[in-house]
């Protein structure tokens, strides 16, 4: 089931960035990533073991956007400590709209081959 039921929180596990410039769509661990996922609100933690910057952007370009910006949305450091924390992250949120946020539109990148993502996301 790609759309959890209203207001029920759910995980969509760790996005891997392999080699930074290269972002991954949001929904890479669902069945098929291009379906919709419509959400009310969507988290994007740093993984404690990231060393690097985080980006979380749009879809509307494939290339390397970690030096322009240019459809980047947010910037997630490296957690200062594994352990401890604090763990960085970003939440996006469409009070008015139901549903307004497409998971699938969401892409992430990485300032270091091999960090990561934790995403959930709340149903509208």
């Amino acid at each position: 089931m790609a759309n959890p039921q209203s207001g029920n929180p759910r995980a969509y596990g760790r996005v891997t960035v392999t080699t930074g410039g290269a972002p991954v769509r949001a929904t890479i661990n669902q069945a098929d990533p291009t379906l919709r996922v419509g959400l009310q609100s969507v988290m994007f933690q740093a993984h404690p073991a990231n060393t690097g910057i985080m980006y979380v952007r749009l879809r509307s370009t494939l290339a390397d956007d970690r030096t322009t910006l240019a459809v980047t949305l947010a910037l997630i450091p490296a957690p200062t400590s594994a352990t401890q924390g604090p763990f960085s992250s970003v939440t996006f949120s469409a009070p008015p709209v139901p549903g307004g946020f497409n998971l699938a539109d969401f892409y992430v990148d990485a300032g270091v081959n091999g960090n990561s993502v934790i995403v959930s996301g709340v149903a509208g």
